[in-house]
């Protein structure tokens, strides 16, 4: 690594994974793409996993056949399907009580992408008992922090160069101007702008925090969508491979509005993957403006879509009633 300058802000595991497949011969425009299509069509069959009973087929079928899942695997080829593979494992490990499992699966989400960091407080909530918790926030830690202390022996990095790799990791690129409030303040152009980005941390953080709260009660996958959405509505700085995030969980357990924010997400994700990129630079820009400014119509949807109705679980209702019934039947005996 010469320079933090344009580097990939990634853990090592992504870049061997990527690297696998030229030394295997296969051509990079295949190769690039192919760790993460085959991802994807894993978290096709943990998605199933993850639906309601007797919804697995229906919700399979669903996110295979999502367009945005499409676009980000086979044609931006971007790695959010290899962490949201590891990450819906995690969530599978943790229902079943199994917490170093549920932390491992997570740690390598976490190496894959950082952005699952923010659903940690959902795997711990789903343990049960402290001695899980425990294995599954060190396991959790251990992973990444193991491929970052092997950089030396696996990609050459002088040991006197970890501090600049962990700067690296940590910094958050200030582009803002493509979703949201910030393409408004921009007029919709791409700006480096560390005032917004900076800022932008404050309402995400109090955003995840009320979201975490309303919903400590729904069930996981409930409380997962809900989060991801609430961050995605107030994010400064999006990439449209970014609203993947929440579509397994939104397409496994989807509340009323859902169909119409993956289909809205869809199209805007479509127009910027298919539709600008036939242009020359500077018609880009133009249809680029309107593009990121329309995103605020997607947010309006993305808000709708979060599940509103289900901020209890039915299990927390049926504990609930049972607690009701036996106070009433203590004061009637009494």
């Amino acid at each position: 690594m010469r320079s933090t300058d344009g580097s990939w802000r990634f853990l090592p595991m992504i870049p061997h994974a990527y690297a696998a497949t030229p030394a295997a011969g296969i051509p990079w425009e295949i190769g690039g793409r192919l760790v993460t299509v085959l991802c994807d069509l894993v978290l096709v069959l943990l998605v199933g996993r993850l639906a309601r009973p007797g919804q697995e087929a229906m919700r399979r079928f669903q996110h295979a056949c999502s367009p945005l899942a499409v676009m980000v695997a086979a044609v931006h080829g971007q790695v959010e399907p290899v962490s949201l593979m590891f990450l819906a494992g995690a969530y599978l490990m943790a229902r079943t009580d199994r917490g170093l499992a549920a932390g491992v699966l997570f740690g390598l989400a976490l190496s894959a992408k950082s952005r699952p960091i923010i659903l940690l407080p959902v795997i711990l909530l789903m343990l049960s008992g402290r001695r899980h918790g425990v294995a599954a926030l060190l396991a959790s830690g251990t992973v990444p922090l193991l491929f970052f202390v092997t950089l030396p022996l696996t990609a050459g990095t002088p040991f006197s160069r970890l501090p600049e790799v962990l700067a690296m990791l940590r910094r958050v690129r200030p582009i803002v101007g493509e979703w949201g409030r910030t393409a408004w303040l921009t007029g919709g152009n791409r700006s480096l702008e560390p005032a917004y980005a900076t800022f932008g941390q404050v309402p995400i953080y109090s955003v995840l925090a009320a979201v975490f709260w309303l919903w400590r009660r729904a069930d996981p996958i409930d409380l997962t969508t809900a989060m991801l959405l609430g961050f995605m509505v107030v994010t400064p700085r999006l990439g449209a491979q970014y609203l993947l995030w929440f579509v397994p969980f939104l397409v496994a357990r989807p509340p009323r509005w859902g169909q119409h924010a993956l289909g809205a997400c869809a199209i805007w994700a479509g127009l910027g993957y298919v539709f600008l990129a036939q242009f020359d630079h500077a018609s880009w820009g133009y249809h680029h403006s309107w593009w990121a400014m329309s995103s605020i119509l997607v947010i309006a949807l993305l808000i709708l879509a979060m599940p509103w109705k289900h901020r209890v679980s039915s299990h927390s209702r049926a504990q609930q009633k049972a607690r009701l019934l036996a106070s009433a039947s203590v004061t009637t005996a009494s």
